[in-house]
């Protein structure tokens, strides 16, 4: 953590915290003005660590109340559920049937554990194809 940028040592004592259950859901963080005393850092490189971590849905930082660890953090799980989503204009033409069909099959077969994967397709009015597997 020592050659890491200061805002990422923020964040990854930040993520220490939350992980070994220090700081948990719904709890309020240090003012910018705390954190920033306590690890010598200017209050901008504070911002820019909170906003990293909002932005990754781990903190909520709401305006004239303070910096809160997220209720629900969302985290990428291996071989969990994901969404697809395609976003296009003229979705019939052409090409798009091609490409959509082999999407599904490589989404369809992907190796998902040891439960088989399941693709949907759903096509919207909009020309939105949206596909979960």
């Amino acid at each position: 953590m020592e050659g890491a940028p200061k805002y990422q040592q923020l964040i990854n004592w930040i993520r220490i915290k939350m992980d070994n259950g220090e700081l948990k859901p719904g709890d309020k963080l240090m003012t910018e003005h705390e954190m920033s005393a306590a690890f010598k850092v200017s209050r901008q490189t504070v911002r820019h660590a909170l906003s990293v971590l909002e932005q990754e849905g781990a903190v909520e930082c709401r305006q004239g109340s303070g910096n809160y660890i997220a209720i629900r953090e969302v985290r990428p799980q291996k071989g969990g559920k994901g969404n697809v989503i395609i976003v296009s204009t003229y979705l019939n033409a052409y090409i798009f049937p091609d490409i959509i069909e082999g999407m599904e099959n490589i989404l369809g077969n992907r190796d998902m554990g040891r439960r088989s994967a399941s693709l949907t397709i759903r096509w919207k009015k909009s020309g939105v194809c949206s596909s979960e597997s």
